[in-house]
């Protein structure tokens, strides 16, 4: 039921966050949308259930490959010195460290270094986010924990949302936050942004 929760929590954070961000958005998949002028667009990625998938194990197409994705969301945020923050959203809505061998050993140390790194502007909690303990994966500030990578030591910026968790009938506050405010900048095909 926490997962439920967290997710509805997520999804009306994410919405509010989109429909106060664009004045006239329009999310469609570029090859079936002709945009004019007047549309503003910011993309949005998502992911969910990662379950400490770094890369597929499977030889499907289209599974989870968090490299793949990280390469399309810099397809929009821009590479090296054109590299912009506020031109995408990129979310998750928990489940994100338990289920591989990689992650599992390491208390999924692999996947919030990853997250950090591919910049996520936020993640929720899911239900098994509790299988190691939340202070095994989230600071007492609300954001996905430190991680150490050749030798230097990363703080680690990304948020953790639940607006409604609670641990022997108390609200918990100190792992979460309730919402965060973003700002990101909607474009026109034109290159202007939205007011």
């Amino acid at each position: 039921m926490k997962q439920v929760y967290s997710k509805l929590t997520w999804a009306i954070v994410a919405a509010t966050l989109l429909i106060i961000s664009c004045k006239s958005a329009n999310f469609a998949n570029s090859d079936y949308y002709t945009s004019n002028s007047s549309d503003y667009i910011l993309p949005l990625f998502h992911t969910s259930d990662v379950h400490g998938y770094l890369v597929t194990t499977q030889s499907k197409p289209y599974t989870y490959n968090l490299a793949y994705i990280s390469d399309k969301v810099h397809d929009k945020r821009g590479y090296g010195k054109s590299y912009n923050k506020g031109k995408a959203l990129l979310l998750d809505s928990g489940d994100m460290f338990q289920g591989t061998t990689i992650s599992n050993l390491q208390k999924g140390q692999p996947l919030y270094s990853a997250f950090d790194q591919m910049g996520y502007d936020a993640v929720a909690v899911g239900n098994h986010e509790f299988d190691w303990g939340l202070t095994n994966v989230i600071e007492d500030d609300a954001t996905l924990l430190p991680y150490e990578y050749d030798g230097v030591t990363y703080k680690n910026d990304v948020p953790v949302l639940c607006a409604n968790l609670f641990q022997n009938g108390s609200r918990v506050s100190k792992y979460t936050k309730d919402y965060i405010i973003l700002d990101k900048s909607a474009v026109n095909e034109k290159g202007k942004k939205s007011a």
